[in-house]
């Protein structure tokens, strides 16, 4: 497979059985790149050197239509010389052709200029970085007997990767950590199934989270298909209740505020439509004329009345606890009766159309009072525990 050549350049060491020049060119020789560039130092012996590699090769290309070559003033200087090359990896890049790699080849120059390189290809996410190596005398490579040998960083890219994924996770960032580890998928494959289940089931797509588990976890996947049939069917039953209220919890830890009251609110909401269910057996949209037989006041029918649309009425938190309490249902009644129930989701309200953040004080307050209320009137079942990368 053509290849396109990246060569820096050292003055070499001199010896009785080695060409610094010769060794270059027939590392050039055993890659036969379309194109190769030399990065030498700004120094005479440096540039001396790349003059006789370079010479007759048509394969040669120039940094710039002003500069023969990419040069490193200072070729002691690690950091400096690291900046230099990733500039030149990224001008390479853009003549790479779909089936063309880039390799980089750091054997030659001072070891500053080898590690520096290294980085580079790295930093870059360069696949390939080859060394000439070969039979030696006095501490370099015999002329003549160079041949390459190739180092594939793709397990530093993994175990790098793998990483940062691990952060991710821990902040609860799992659309960021499936996106890092989407080059690996096919050797990491339970870590991506991992956070690709934890991506969808934090926005409660049950379907994709079950198919992702199926990957790694069958008892998972069983609980993220039970979570998914009741979600189909609009069922908010306990199991999905508790699996809400974990969630919540679990963003209140991370110091995700605006999440943690979300889904305390959520919880809360699907907590009295699931009570509601109990007493009607009814899921919303409810039809206006069964609302009409419910055991409620005429005022409170009316209000449904006025808010439905084509024969049927949705209402959220605050109405279908007031349709609980004239139920006479004591979930209701407790959370319409106890005013700190009502300062603690119109902060939510107030806060979803607000240009500000939600404070942990309020997500933590609403979180503790959405977990006292539904312990009191419900058993929940435990929810299932995530899985960890």
């Amino acid at each position: 497979m053509p290849s396109l050549l990246i060569l820096t350049v050292g003055t070499g060491t001199a010896g009785r059985h080695s060409n610094i020049a010769a060794g270059l060119r027939r590392t050039i020789e055993l890659t036969a790149p379309r194109l190769f560039w030399l990065v030498p130092s700004t120094s005479e012996d440096s540039i001396l050197v790349a003059e006789l590699v370079r010479d007759g090769l048509s394969s040669f290309a120039r940094a710039s239509a002003n500069d023969l070559y990419f040069t490193l003033p200072d070729p002691d200087d690690l950091e400096a010389c690291r900046q230099v090359l990733r500039s030149v990896i990224q001008q390479a890049r853009v003549q790479l052709r779909p089936e063309e790699s880039l390799l980089l080849n750091p054997t030659s120059g001072t070891k500053q200029m080898t590690v520096a390189a290294s980085l580079a290809a790295l930093d870059e996410g360069l696949g390939d970085i080859t060394f000439t190596v070969g039979a030696r005398a006095d501490g370099v490579v015999i002329t003549g007997t160079e041949r390459l040998t190739r180092f594939d960083p793709a397990s530093f890219f993994r175990d790098r990767d793998l990483a940062q994924a691990r952060a991710a996770v821990e902040l609860g960032a799992f659309a960021a950590a499936e996106r890092i580890l989407a080059p690996h998928r096919s050797v990491l494959t339970r870590a991506y199934a991992t956070v690709a289940c934890l991506k969808h089931w934090l926005r409660q797509d049950y379907g994709p989270a079950a198919a992702s588990a199926a990957r790694f976890d069958d008892n998972l996947r069983q609980h993220l298909v039970q979570l998914d049939r009741l979600s189909q069917e609009n069922r908010p039953e306990l199991v999905i209740i508790a699996d809400l209220l974990a969630w919540s919890e679990h963003h209140q830890r991370l110091g995700d505020s605006d999440t943690a009251l979300t889904l305390a609110y959520k919880t809360l909401e699907l907590a009295s439509r699931w009570r509601l269910f109990e007493l009607t057996h009814l899921l919303p949209p409810y039809p206006l004329d069964a609302v009409d037989h419910w055991d409620i006041s005429p005022d409170l029918k009316r209000r449904f009345s006025q808010l439905g649309r084509g024969g049927t009425v949705f209402f959220g938190l605050s109405p279908s606890m007031l349709a609980l309490k004239e139920m006479g249902d004591p979930f209701g009644h407790a959370f319409t009766t106890d005013p700190r129930y009502s300062v603690a989701t119109q902060a939510r309200n107030e806060l979803t159309h607000a240009i500000a953040p939600a404070a942990s004080s309020q997500s933590q307050r609403l979180l503790a009072l959405t977990r006292n209320l539904i312990d009191d009137h419900f058993v929940l079942p435990t929810p299932f525990v995530r899985p960890s990368l």
